[in-house]
């Protein structure tokens, strides 16, 4: 917390340049994404992360046959039942 609170004062000095106020805010998402000390580059910090999470395997995406049937019956529901509605509300004679 004290590290943002240093990187943060650079923000609010008006005397700031683009420069110091760019590393500044480089070394502020380092920090809120936790990169270890070592890290000083955001790009090469964040293909790492997107390396690791992209190898991880995603056991809750359903079968492209389950995802063709739920938007399915999603798009039927939506045209339909807005039709519906009126003609469900019209008292019998």
């Amino acid at each position: 917390m004290n590290q943002m609170k240093k990187i943060a004062s650079i923000f609010y000095n008006p005397s700031s340049t683009p420069d110091a106020i760019s590393q500044a805010g480089e070394k502020m998402f380092l920090t809120i994404y936790k990169a270890p000390a070592n890290g000083h580059n955001l790009n090469n910090y964040r293909y790492a992360a997107f390396l690791k999470s992209s190898t991880k395997i995603k056991v809750d995406l359903s079968s492209p046959k389950g995802a063709v049937l739920q938007h399915s019956f999603k798009n039927v529901f939506l045209l339909v039942a807005p039709a519906m509605v009126p003609a469900l509300m019209v008292p019998p004679l």
